[in-house]
């Protein structure tokens, strides 16, 4: 396919090259809609919305995301505002990058990719490149692009009063400049597993629902009569032989509680079309210490009630107090010891 390019008269180089690349690169993107009419429209995209693991993403009627034709859409992936996260902002977000260029029909081009176009576009004014026309066209078609993903991951607080952190993504038309989708994660699990949740949080902002296969959660030494809970819901019925299946892949909290028991608590991340071992044995509660100083003072009480039994016996006059006593000879100090 040929692309049309507008012919831009000559404009007087400024003092800096690498001023006029960026001048050159922002006015690319603004005309990035005129420039490619001959480029036929973006197809729409149906808008989701994931609010965090216990919030179950809307999904709407339409096509998915990625369209069915042959050309592939260009996404710009921008770097994830994380200054909370200083020295891993950029490894989280190639996170974004390698799982978005893991759908289907996208073509992914990240900040690098543009400020290595903007420095190559430099070097080439400097090595002699005066076809204004012809260095405009090549840096157009290097940003050119039809969708935008830009979020942030930063810390907030939640309900319990710990510091969790978030991660939130939009999608944004880059030529109608009209937000596409959202997406919020909150993760309250290990901080390991955060670029599983920056990858899980990609795939809710680019691929719908009815594309993302759910997995599975095998519920290792799960108690008879134990009921399992998925985001705060009731799963208990779902469970056949120890496996809780389906479940949508992304984030969740699974609470595996008993009578008696201790509840077990996990924050995982499913994956479609996998299966995730929990751990699901639950210890013995701890006795309330209620219970323990009320059984204290009873048994108190009861070894004073018959003391001063035994006393009042032994002042009657004619009383006869008789116990049976143990008779223990020198074979049996062994025994007295707990060791027969």
């Amino acid at each position: 396919m040929y692309a049309t390019v507008t012919m831009v008269p000559p404009v007087p180089r400024p003092a800096s090259s690498l001023v006029f690349a960026v001048v050159v690169l922002v006015a690319a993107l603004v005309g990035a809609g005129t420039a490619r009419a001959a480029r036929p429209p973006v197809p729409p995209v149906p808008t989701e919305t994931a609010a965090g693991p216990a919030t179950k993403p809307v999904e709407p009627a339409g096509a998915g995301c990625v369209p069915a034709a042959a050309e592939r859409v260009r996404v710009i992936v921008l770097d994830l505002d994380a200054a909370a996260f200083a020295g891993d902002g950029h490894a989280l977000s190639a996170v974004v990058a390698a799982e978005a260029a893991r759908s289907p029909g996208l073509a992914v081009l990240t900040t690098r990719d543009l400020k290595a176009a903007v420095a190559h576009e430099s070097d080439r004014q400097l090595m002699g490149c005066d076809d204004d026309t012809g260095c405009l066209a090549e840096l157009a078609d290097a940003v050119d692009a039809d969708l935008l993903v830009h979020g942030s991951l930063s810390m907030t607080t939640t309900d319990a009063g710990d510091r969790a952190p978030v991660v939130s993504l939009t999608l944004l038309n880059a030529r109608a400049l009209v937000v596409v989708n959202r997406v919020t994660f909150a993760w309250r699990g290990a901080a390991a597993a955060l670029p599983d949740v920056i990858a899980s949080a990609t795939q809710h902002l680019l691929v719908p629902a009815s594309a993302r296969p759910p997995g599975r959660l095998h519920l290792v030494g799960l108690p008879i009569g134990a009921r399992v809970l998925v985001d705060a819901g009731d799963r208990t019925d779902a469970v056949q032989g120890g496996v809780l299946a389906p479940v949508a892949a992304g984030p969740h909290e699974v609470q595996v509680t008993l009578a008696g028991k201790r509840p077990s608590v996990h924050h995982v991340v499913v994956k479609g079309d996998a299966a995730l071992a929990v751990p699901a044995v639950l210890e013995d509660a701890p006795v309330p210490d209620a219970l323990v100083w009320g059984g204290a003072a009873t048994a108190a009480v009861l070894g004073v009630g018959a003391t001063l039994g035994i006393v009042w016996a032994t002042t009657r006059r004619g009383a006869t107090v008789t116990a049976d006593v143990p008779v223990w000879g020198v074979g049996d100090v062994e025994a007295l010891r707990g060791t027969k």
